[in-house]
């Protein structure tokens, strides 16, 4: 046989062995199903801002805690008598944790209130529960500002649609200056009068007053015949309370309106 046949030959027989020998590739690896997992269970998102706990009790009666706050601050009244009160002190300590001096109205109220186991709300949080797009607050909800300023006391009431110009007790009032500021001072409401439709007598209880806690009586228009001309003194002929201030704090102030803390 020639080379050239013989090369031929060889190579027809071996590919007639390779088609008839069995396969020798390796048998396919079975793919594992996937483990199937449990579809999470949607949780509730929790609240950027905690609000109060409703409070239990009949529309229009006053929480206890509202009158338990009054009560303290009447203790507090009785405490110092007409003892002067450093900047520095209980109220401002519990508030900033330090001994710094300030203007410490807004601390006493709040201060007031804490003690009373009334809810505190910041300002912050009342923004952020802004923020949220969530209803306003029910009626059975319950809390007083814990801001050491008095802008930031308005501020939060205003942000959560609490303030009014119809005093109630346990209301925090805030003075402004006439041509001023609408913020320079604050109070807690301890009683109300109504002697005509839109006129009250108020008698409040507040902090960093001639460096003590007072008590002040006074009248109180919601719609003055001028405007800012809503806080006036009691007459004279009418002052007959004992341990009460009758004389106007600043004759240039006037009521910018109450933080509502209850309804």
């Amino acid at each position: 046989m020639q080379p050239k046949r013989w090369i031929a030959a060889l190579a027809a027989c071996a590919l007639l062995c390779a088609m008839a020998a069995p396969t020798c590739a390796a048998k396919p690896t079975k793919t594992p199903k996937p483990t199937p997992t449990a579809t999470p269970t949607p949780t509730e998102v929790p609240r950027v801002t905690p609000l109060p706990e409703a409070a239990e009790r009949q529309p229009g009666e006053m929480p206890p805690q509202i009158r338990r706050m009054i009560e303290v601050a009447q203790e507090q009244l009785e405490r110092h008598g007409t003892r002067p009160i450093k900047p520095n002190n209980d109220y401002s300590r519990w508030y900033f944790h330090d001994e710094r001096k300030i203007g410490w109205c807004a601390c006493f109220v709040a201060w007031c209130a804490d003690q009373a186991g009334v809810p505190l709300m910041k300002e912050a949080m009342s923004e952020a529960y802004l923020a949220e797009g969530a209803q306003p607050l029910g009626d059975d909800i319950v809390f007083a500002s814990n801001e050491a300023h008095v802008v930031r006391t308005q501020n939060t009431y205003r942000n959560l649609n609490r303030f009014t110009d119809i005093p109630r007790p346990g209301y925090q009032v805030i003075y402004g200056v006439i041509g001023g500021t609408s913020s320079t001072h604050v109070g807690l409401v301890e009683t109300v009068t109504e002697l005509s439709p839109g006129v009250y007598e108020l008698t409040t209880i507040e902090g960093n007053v001639s460096d003590t806690v007072k008590r002040y009586c006074t009248r109180y228009t919601v719609k003055p015949k001028q405007k800012y001309q809503n806080y006036r003194a009691v007459p004279k002929a009418e002052q007959s309370r004992d341990g009460v201030q009758y004389k106007l704090q600043k004759a240039e102030w006037y009521i910018t309106g109450f933080g509502v803390t209850w309804k």
